[in-house]
């Protein structure tokens, strides 16, 4: 869902109507550069990144790039990057400070903190607001596809405006008993009949409760994707809409509009809590793997095993198994069957549900015991040693020479042209090129944009940025550019265009 005050919707008489985002080349064209900005931007603070997108804001209805970058924004994991625990340095140096001091005071107390914690005056000021949302440091993010990007922000305006529902009716043909798990799931307050081959429901909506309106309209909000996905549905309700007078205004959806929003799989069924826990953190830790339950089955000689999850990632596969109760001697088995399946396979076994002794198993790294839940970190050092081992292999299948097609290309390109994925590429770029963002560009070509600098005559970002972008350099990138050649930007105030492009100094290290 997106922020209600992000919420886009016209009214017509006494209906309401969302204004999607339509599927045209330009829009995927801008929600490709908003994907590209946030790829750029791995490993830099968030408060430059949300600068540089606002420049996107100008020329197109803001609420819909701050909800594009919304969504963007759920699929990043950023992380406070700081030489002390930013809590305890403001601690220390409030309780040293005692009262509302001078600079000079305050520079004291900076260095004699600074001293009693054996770090830098320079270390302790970065430290002192590195846990602040404009400081954190984006440290992966889990790119869309653009396509995928305009349906989820179509399904999330759809999601948000049912927050002020009254109530929804919706009618289906198929996938009724999916639907239907996940409305008792959720615990929404329903009625339903039947009609020939459809089935209509009425479902109670947030704002006709007394109490638990957001949790409620949540739990409605979530249960939208399953309608959406099956073949024939039709949406009404009923919504509250406040300004001049409160009025209840209808809307209406149906699947003539299904090319507008995502397609979901059914939810995914566990057969234990075990399972469901580390599904969800798994997931929650966005490694780029995708995770699936129950992936297709493996034949191991006469037998046909379907592990309990697998992972994929760029040709790259792996499996686990969870095993219940158990004895040395079922385990024992179990683990010789799995050393016929050529995948790699990861054995999880719970202490717990031991119904013998453990010894005599033996040590392997993909036997893993756990109690209670299985854990993540040994689970990704696996796949870490799989990608690694997998870069490696395509590292040895690279010709002796790697060439860029001109001064600048995108890495993916190259990387499909060789058949390798883009990481392997960033690790050996062509001879004479640098990697900036998800670019690959010409020592010659970057000295080509660093003399435009030097003989633009103005030092304003947007003037600095306009040239470089005439080069072919998009947006997003221009500012990864100009850190290759040498120039950083001096901010006043907020304000982008306001910016001023210097120098940096080659004795500060970006942290």
């Amino acid at each position: 869902m997106l922020p209600s005050e992000l919420l886009i919707a016209r009214r017509r008489g006494g209906t309401i109507h969302p204004v999607f985002s339509p599927l045209t080349p330009e829009r995927l064209q801008i929600a490709e550069q908003l994907i590209d900005a946030f790829e750029s931007w791995v490993g830099k603070r968030r408060g430059g990144l949300m600068s540089a997108l606002e420049a996107y804001e100008k020329g197109y209805d803001h609420r819909f790039i701050r909800g594009l970058v919304t969504l963007l924004e759920r699929r990043c994991t950023f992380e406070t990057r700081s030489v002390i625990d930013p809590i305890l340095a403001r601690r220390m140096v409030f309780e040293r400070a005692n009262v509302v001091i001078d600079e000079a005071r305050r520079r004291e107390v900076l260095r004699e903190v600074a001293v009693s914690l054996h770090i830098s005056v320079d270390d302790l000021e970065e430290s002192l607001w590195a846990d602040y949302e404009d400081k954190i440091v984006l440290m992966s993010f889990t790119p869309p596809e653009p396509m995928e990007l305009l349906r989820s922000y179509n399904l999330s305006v759809t999601q948000t405006l049912l927050f002020k529902a009254m109530g929804m009716d919706f009618s289906i043909r198929e996938g009724f008993q999916e639907i239907f798990r996940q409305i008792r799931y959720f615990g929404l307050i329903y009625s339903v009949e039947k009609s020939g081959e459809t089935y209509r429901v009425h479902l109670d909506g947030p704002l006709s409760l007394f109490k638990f309106t957001e949790r409620y309209g949540t739990s409605l909000a979530k249960l939208l994707p399953a309608i959406l996905s099956t073949d024939y549905w039709e949406i009404n309700a009923d919504i509250v809409r406040h300004g001049d007078g409160t009025r209840i205004l209808k809307f209406h959806l149906d699947s003539r509009d299904g090319d507008k929003f995502p397609r979901y799989a059914e939810r995914e069924k566990f057969d234990s809590a075990v399972e469901a826990k580390f599904f969800a953190a798994f997931n929650s830790v966005r490694t780029g793997w995708t995770l699936k339950r129950e992936p297709e089955p493996i034949v191991v000689g006469p037998y046909v095993f379907i592990p309990d999850f697998g992972f994929k990632k760029d040709g790259m596969s792996c499996y686990m198994e969870i095993v219940g109760f158990w004895t040395r001697e079922y385990l024992k088995r179990k683990i010789a069957k799995l050393k016929r399946v050529r995948q790699r396979m990861i054995v999880a076994v719970d202490e717990s549900l031991a119904c013998s002794g453990i010894g005599g198993l033996g040590q392997s790294k993909d036997l893993l015991f756990y109690k209670k839940e299985v854990p993540i970190r040994p689970v990704l050092q696996v796949l870490r040693g799989i990608e690694e081992r997998h870069t490696e292999e395509e590292m040895e299948r690279l010709p002796p020479e790697i060439k860029s097609t001109g001064d600048i290309e995108r890495i993916g390109a190259i990387a499909e042209r060789y058949g390798v994925s883009v990481n392997t590429i960033k690790r050996r770029p062509p001879e004479g090129y640098k990697v900036i963002g998800g670019l690959m560009m010409s020592d010659g070509f970057l000295e080509k944009l660093k003399g435009i600098v030097e003989i633009c005559g103005s030092d304003r970002y947007p003037d600095v940025a306009s040239r470089i972008e005439a080069e072919g350099i998009p947006g997003p990138s221009v500012i990864l550019v100009l850190e290759a050649i040498g120039y950083t930007l001096r901010w006043h105030g907020l304000d982008i265009e306001e910016a001023r492009i210097v120098k940096a100094d080659p004795r500060k290290v970006d942290r």
